[in-house]
Formats: structure tokens, C-alpha cells, sequence
């Protein structure tokens, strides 16, 4: 399979046409939308050990998790939300000794939170019926894992 390819049939799919694509992920990364250069990023080695995690085919998986990026891409609140997390850490920089420091990280955390929900909502309408299930599963275990890991995202 050529995932590139296949990705894009995804955007033609759906009339999305100005999103570049990309193998380079960051690392420990699947896939990744960057909404300032509107480049989604897709590692297709972490997409294939992935998919044989959930027990799905390679396209099975690229749909539910290109779905997913692209709901960022269509969530007009995600520049606010990154906005808001880049002041959280510009205060914490600029008031390290003095800051509140678990209140601030708390706050951060949910801007990357509220961001993560925002694109499993939006991208749920990009996913075929046989797939949504699968997807609900995915939502489901990404958001508990962003719970537990937000702090470190900031």
C-alpha cells in the first residue's frame, strides 16, 4: 500500500485540498496535523504496528486516525485553544518562582484536552459506518490516554 497516496485519496475524498502530506512524524507519533503549516504527518511503520494492535488493516487504520487529524484541521477553535497553551507557557516562564505551578499546568493540559476532543467530535463524521465503532474504541482509549498524559504535552 502506498499510504501517502491512500491519505490523499482520503482529502480528495472529502474535498479537502489544502493539506500537505508527509512521512516525517515526530517520533512516537502515528500521525500528526499541524494546523500553522497544514501539513498532516503520517509515520506508516507506527500506523501498520497500530493497526496489527487493534486488529485492523492497514487502510482500516489510516481512515480512523487521518479522520481524526483532520478533525483538528476542521476545528475553528484549535488556533484559540494553542494560543491559550502558549500563554500558559509563557507564564510559567515568566513567573517560575512564583506561579501556581499545578493550577497553570492544570489549566494547560485542559487546552490540550478540549483540543483532542474537539477532533475525535469533528472527525467522526469523515469515518465510514462499518468503521465508526472502531473509532468510538479509538476516541475512547486516546482521551483516557491524553487525560493521564496532558501534563506532559505542555
Amino acid at each position: 500500500m502506498n499510504l501517502l497516496e491512500f491519505v490523499q485519496n482520503i482529502l480528495d475524498e472529502n474535498n479537502i485540498m489544502n493539506i500537505n502530506l508527509s512521512e516525517e512524524c515526530k517520533e512516537g507519533s502515528v500521525a500528526t496535523f499541524n494546523f500553522e503549516t497544514k501539513v498532516l504527518e503520517v509515520n506508516e511503520s507506527s500506523l501498520l504496528k497500530n493497526a496489527e494492535k487493534h486488529g485492523l488493516c492497514a487502510k482500516d487504520m489510516a481512515y480512523l486516525l487521518v479522520s481524526h487529524e483532520l478533525g483538528h484541521y476542521l476545528d475553528k477553535d484549535l488556533e484559540n485553544l494553542y494560543n491559550k497553551k502558549i500563554a500558559v507557557l509563557n507564564r510559567i516562564q515568566e513567573d517560575i518562582f512564583t506561579c501556581d505551578f499545578q493550577a497553570v499546568i492544570d489549566e494547560g493540559s485542559s487546552y490540550v484536552l478540549q483540543a483532542e476532543k474537539n477532533a475525535w467530535v469533528l472527525g467522526e463524521r469523515l469515518v465510514p459506518k462499518q468503521l465508526l465503532n472502531k473509532y468510538k474504541e479509538l476516541e475512547k482509549e486516546n482521551l483516557q490516554m491524553t487525560e493521564s498524559n496532558a501534563n506532559a504535552e505542555i
